[in-house]
């Protein structure tokens, strides 16, 4: 078990040190609510919601109506709050209504986000009931011959286009008898058909390599369509061959689609993940999928997002996130997924917590090679004391592998309370505090270094502290060494005087000369990657 092999290691791992489950249950609910209160956040007076929440100028039906859609099905008790932003979308939909577009005007996903959201509000009020069918109508008079939809009035069909409107009249059929409706979900089921790839995938348009986001959407609207299902096994089985997980960069799971039109390129960027993970749950009984829905709660932001890092100014994504999410939680076993979860965070302690014993074992031999000397004669150490054990960690500090391991080690202890800088005492505490702050860095929780003078600089600024650590930082104090802990107290106190908080010491070795003491009783944590009788049983 992971507690067992971190006591290996020397240290143990408590439990704000181990992952919090997110993906449980309440992780899910978590993920969700902290997504709507931030697009609740973006909701404009008038009722609408930005297309990038740098600006509201970027106001308009297309997000308005993803927002909308995304909160009612969430929790159709929003309703409330939204009724300035339906209200909203019935004043202003005609503008952007695909049927009426002038040329360079508007495109058609934009109305079917329209529809969508006055079909999930009219699931809760029957009060809209008109708006939904009004657009159903222009969409069906515009359809393509081959019985699909292009992105605008006489564009070619594209099959995310016509698999999102697929979905959407199935939808209606659910609720309403319509002949219309249903002679042209035939029509696009028969064109879905057609333009299925040899792979088993489909493309943004018809004869284009198979995509994700494509195949997704073919997937949603074809789901339960019984004289389909050789059609969507063949989906599933190379939507699945196309892993989206963790193992691949977060900018992989944002597809870029560009369509030429007379005015100039039309570019979408499409967030891949949800939408998949929504073509797997409606048709894909298994488990096998958990684990990238795991993956999507993971890369949720702190404040409710989920950001492109090509475009992290876009807003419409977390929106997506919400909706796609939102149906998913509603179609798994959320008690199944929970003890999934459960199983992959012990097996993350236990993996985790090998690479700690393996990592600690590796510096301790550098250090019994490199940074201890024995010596009969004793050494005098920088607190007058005398002792037959010198450790030479500067030396250790500047080797790239024990280097590169104590700031991975460092991290590990820290990760889940991070501080906001963290360095100490010039100049074993640089390299330590640069190799933490490497680490912090790549696990997307980046924090500020910086180190304290032993004496002020005699020119320029004449500072103790250099780097990046300012009036009311809560910091962590790196040392190498400690013995009696008296450097250790000089540099807490430059960083008290210049208005820090003090979190807790880290050392690399402790001496165990009354240094933890000493800064133990003045009410700071005090913890050490080594202890010195570990070394001394070795000598």
């Amino acid at each position: 078990m992971a507690s067992s092999v971190s006591q290996q290691a020397g240290f143990d791992l408590p439990e704000k040190h181990q992952p919090s489950t997110a993906s449980s249950k309440s992780g899910i609910e978590k993920a969700l609510n902290k997504g709507a209160s931030w697009i609740l956040s973006l909701q404009d007076q008038d009722g609408g919601f930005p297309f990038s929440f740098h600006d509201k100028v970027s106001i308009g039906a297309w997000p308005s109506s993803q927002a909308v859609a995304a909160l009612l099905s969430l929790d159709p008790s929003m309703i409330s709050e939204l009724i300035k932003s339906l209200h909203w979308l019935q004043k202003t939909h005609q503008d952007f209504v695909w049927g009426s577009m002038k040329k360079g005007s508007k495109l058609l996903e934009s109305t079917i986000w329209v529809a969508m959201a006055f079909l999930v509000a009219n699931e809760i009020d029957e009060n809209y009931e008109r708006e939904v069918f009004n657009i159903s109508d222009q969409i069906i008079a515009n359809a393509n011959n081959d019985g699909g939809w292009g992105s605008w009035k006489d564009d070619k069909s594209r099959i995310v286009i016509s698999s999102q409107i697929l979905s959407m009249f199935r939808q209606i059929m659910s609720h309403s008898a319509s002949d219309k409706i249903q002679n042209s979900v035939n029509s696009a089921i028969d064109f879905l058909r057609k333009v299925q790839n040899a792979d088993g995938g489909w493309g943004f348009s018809p004869s284009e390599k198979s995509n994700e986001v494509a195949t997704s959407y073919a997937l949603i609207g074809l789901s339960g369509v019984e004289i389909c299902q050789d059609m969507i096994a063949k989906g599933i089985e190379w939507l699945e061959a196309e892993q989206t997980t963790h193992d691949r960069s977060r900018s992989n799971m944002f597809k870029r689609e560009a369509v030429w039109r007379d005015d100039g390129i039309q570019r979408w960027s499409h967030f891949a993940l949800p939408i998949k993970l929504y073509a797997l749950a409606l048709n894909d009984p298994s488990t096998k999928w958990y684990k990238d829905l795991r993956y999507l709660l993971d890369i949720q932001e702190s404040n409710g997002t989920w950001v492109d890092p090509d475009e992290p100014f876009l807003a419409f994504h977390t929106y997506i996130s919400v909706y796609f999410l939102s149906k998913i939680k509603d179609l798994i076993s959320l008690s199944q997924f929970e003890r999934y979860c459960q199983l992959m965070d012990q097996i993350r302690r236990e993996e985790r917590a090998s690479i700690l014993v393996a990592n600690r074992n590796k510096v301790k031999q550098i250090i019994m090679e490199d940074g201890l000397v024995f010596s009969e004669s004793g050494f005098t150490l920088s607190s007058g004391e005398k002792s037959n054990y010198y450790y030479d960690i500067k030396r250790v500090l500047m080797n790239p592998v024990s280097v590169s391991l104590i700031g991975k080690l460092i991290w590990e202890e820290i990760r889940y309370d991070v501080p906001d800088a963290i360095g100490g005492l010039e100049s074993g505490a640089i390299p330590m505090s640069i190799s933490v702050v490497k680490e912090s860095y790549e696990s997307g929780q980046p924090i500020r270094a910086f180190f304290v003078r032993k004496s002020p600089r005699e020119h320029g600024t004449k500072r103790w502290l250099e780097g990046n650590v300012f009036r009311g930082d809560r910091v962590i104090i790196l040392e190498d060494v400690v013995t009696t802990g008296g450097s250790l107290i000089k540099t807490i106190e430059r960083l008290k005087e210049h208005g820090c908080e003090i979190s807790r010491i880290i050392c690399i070795v402790d001496r165990e000369e009354n240094g933890r003491k000493r800064i133990e009783s003045m009410g700071i944590k005090f913890e050490s990657l080594f202890k010195h009788h570990e070394f001394e049983e070795l000598v």
